[in-house]
Formats: C-alpha cells, sequence, structure tokens
C-alpha cells in the first residue's frame, strides 16, 4: 500500500510540474505542507509574475503562487486556501461537467470567429445567425458554470472562517491583485463579487 502511494504521489507531482510549465512557463519550487486550515495541505509552490494567487489542477493539486502569496497575511492565505480546497474537492461529476463545458466554450469561441471570418468574406448575416446563437450559448453555459462554482468556492470559505475574515482578506487580496483592464475584465465576468458572496451567506445564516 505505502509503494502504491508513493507512485500516486509521483504521477500526480509530474502531471502538476507539467502544468505549472504548461500554464505558468516556470518550474516547482518545492512541495510541501501546510497548516492554515484544520487540516494539513499539500501544496506546490512556484514564483511567477502571473495573476494567479493559487490553483487547482485537474489532477486536484493545488499550486501556489509564492511570488503574490508571500506578502499576504494569514487570513488571506486562509481564504485563498479553502476556496481552492473547495474546488478540490467538489463532486467529481460536477467536475465532469465543468471541464466538459470548458472544452464547449473553446467550440463556442472558435465557431464565433469562423462566424466573424465568413461575414468578412461575404456570407449572409442571415445564414450566420443559428451558428452564432449556437456559439453565444456555449460560452455563455460555460460562464454561468463558472461563476456558480466561483460563488461556491467563496461561499465555503465566508462559511468557515467567517464574515468579518473574510472581507477583511478579500480586502487584503484585491489590493495585492493584478489591477490590468485585462485582469480586471476576467474577474467580472468570471468571478462572483465579494458583496454578493456576504448576502448569500447572510440569507442563508438567516433561514438556518
Amino acid at each position: 500500500m505505502i509503494e502504491l502511494n508513493e507512485w500516486r504521489f509521483k504521477i500526480r507531482t509530474f502531471f502538476t510540474k507539467l502544468f505549472i510549465w504548461v500554464s505558468q512557463r516556470t518550474s516547482i519550487e518545492e512541495i510541501n505542507e501546510v497548516s492554515l486550515l484544520n487540516e494539513r495541505t499539500t501544496i506546490y509552490s512556484f514564483r511567477s509574475d502571473s495573476a494567479i494567487f493559487a490553483q487547482v489542477t485537474p489532477i486536484g493539486t493545488i499550486i501556489w503562487n509564492k511570488s503574490r502569496m508571500e506578502g499576504l497575511s494569514t487570513r488571506s492565505k486562509q481564504l485563498i486556501l479553502r476556496h481552492e480546497c473547495s474546488h478540490r474537492d467538489r463532486n467529481p461529476i460536477y467536475k465532469g461537467i465543468l471541464y466538459g463545458m470548458a472544452v464547449s466554450f473553446a467550440a463556442g469561441l472558435l465557431l464565433l470567429l469562423i462566424s466573424f471570418a465568413l461575414l468578412a468574406l461575404g456570407a449572409s448575416p442571415s445564414e450566420l445567425l443559428t451558428p452564432v446563437l449556437i456559439a453565444v450559448g456555449m460560452i455563455g453555459s460555460f460562464i454561468i458554470l463558472v461563476r456558480i462554482e466561483e460563488t461556491l468556492a467563496d461561499y465555503h470559505a465566508i462559511r468557515d472562517l467567517g464574515e468579518e475574515t473574510f472581507i477583511d482578506a478579500y480586502n487584503e487580496i484585491s489590493s495585492e491583485s493584478d489591477n490590468s483592464l485585462h485582469a480586471q475584465g476576467l474577474r467580472k465576468v468570471l468571478y462572483t463579487d465579494p458583496s454578493d458572496t456576504v448576502r448569500i451567506y447572510r440569507f442563508f445564516q438567516r433561514i438556518s
């Protein structure tokens, strides 16, 4: 059993290294366990100028951007880690649907680009209406699902850490985030506003 666990760890580490190299163009700096929450959590640390603080990989490991994380307080690190653990622990069926919708999103973008290219080449707008609507539906469905996923992760964080810690940590993280127009746009589209998460939390507190 010990040998099997070692092989599992080696396989997870290999694919995590590959994910970091492909997505961040860098390598793992170290693998260690942190005790920020009630249980010890294995994280794969790296350094990058990218906008992400931490992320769950498709194989369920957590990568940790030390360049972004080192300046944060403990409560902010707890919020980020609890958020990512929520993603990691999501039902496998739901995660399968989410990854499937990610493929659908990419296909929708491609279909939209092809439609615009055909329009530029002289195709009739009426002929392209159906494929454009299909593309918009594929893209929109994925965005909605991501928003639901991010809301769930934030809700689990505020539920476990408390409203005051959640708000203070979120404000600190926001001040340290990438504030380029591109990053702000992505946050606006894909992520839930923390004030909305607070309202959801208070609603469930009232009815519980």
